[in-house]
């Protein structure tokens, strides 16, 4: 549901005013456009990421019983670029479905084929570079964050495990302080995924366009996102 709200432009309207409007013009059910999509992604890209992250933070670690922020920072960001570009075109699904506002999907293999068939294979990864930027600060702050919460919390209480509010809490400030410094570029990213939609053609100017045009309201819907990251808590 905050997903769907915070894509969706309603005429430059504020978070409320956008829950409204759809709400009135296309129904409840316009809450969860795209989520299966959504769902379909989540533990792919979730599993990739991390297992990709203990790989990077092995080669990247002069010391692998002690990794430094910094090495964590590299591994993360290294390791959500990777999840990302592999299951990128879900992603471009996910936002193109939240986006058709009575249609012309009826479905993801309808989207799917759509946007094959009318854009080609290529507009499956449109805004790639956009979220690959956006995955440097986002997957890296957010990993390098919490493994430095959770050490940091293990040097202090050797003798005990952190409890599930410890690590609620540590994911919570990862997640947060990554999406407030990344998201400006995920902003791009969305505008350029919805591009070829009908109203939306601008997003093919491509990457540099899209970010001088919009930076100066690029927050525009940030504490939406910030609400929405509770999903990428790493527990």
């Amino acid at each position: 549901m905050l997903t769907a709200c915070s894509v969706i432009w309603a005429g430059g309207a504020t978070f409320a005013g956008t829950f409204r409007y759809m709400w009135k013009n296309e129904g409840v059910l316009s809450f969860w456009k795209g989520n299966g999509a959504n769902v379909m992604k989540i533990a792919p890209e979730s599993a990739f990421k991390f297992y990709a992250n203990e790989i990077f933070k092995e080669q990247i670690a002069q010391d692998p019983r002690s990794v430094q922020p910094h090495e964590r920072l590299l591994a993360g960001s290294a390791a959500g670029m990777v999840s990302q570009t592999i299951i990128y075109p879900m992603e471009v699904l996910k936002t193109r479905l939240a986006l058709s506002q009575g249609g012309p999907y009826s479905s993801m293999a309808s989207c799917l084929r759509t946007t094959v068939h009318n854009e080609g294979f290529g507009a499956l990864y449109k805004g790639l570079a956009a979220s690959n930027l956006g995955m440097i600060p986002y997957a890296g702050v957010d990993l390098a964050v919490y493994g430095t919460l959770k050490a940091e919390w293990k040097r202090r209480n050797p003798d005990s495990e952190p409890k599930w509010y410890h690590l609620l809490l540590m994911g919570s400030t990862s997640s947060f302080t990554g999406q407030v410094i990344a998201y400006p570029l995920q902003l791009v990213r969305t505008r350029l995924q919805s591009s070829g939609l009908p109203g939306r053609e601008v997003g093919r100017a491509g990457l540099l366009f899209v970010f001088s045009r919009d930076f100066g309201r690029s927050h525009r819907d940030c504490v939406v996102a910030h609400v929405q990251s509770g999903k990428y808590l790493i527990v």
